[in-house]
C-alpha cells in the first residue's frame, strides 16, 4: 500500500514537471496514471490531481 502512494505522487510530479516544462502530452500521460493510482487507493488528493489535469486540457 505504501508504495501506491509514492507512485501517486511520483506520476503527479511528473506530470506537473512535464507540463510546466511544455511536453503536455506527457504531463496529461503522468497526470492520468497518478489519478487512476490515487483513485485506487482512495488517496483524497485525486481532486487536486484531477483539477491540475483539467488544466493542461484548457490550455
Amino acid at each position: 500500500m505504501k508504495y501506491r502512494w509514492a507512485e501517486g505522487d511520483a506520476a503527479d510530479l511528473l506530470g506537473e514537471i512535464y507540463s510546466v516544462g511544455g511536453d503536455k502530452a506527457k504531463g496529461r500521460k503522468w497526470l492520468k496514471k497518478a489519478v487512476g493510482c490515487r483513485k485506487e487507493i482512495l488517496d483524497p488528493k485525486v481532486k487536486e490531481t484531477e483539477r491540475k489535469l483539467k488544466g493542461i486540457r484548457e490550455k
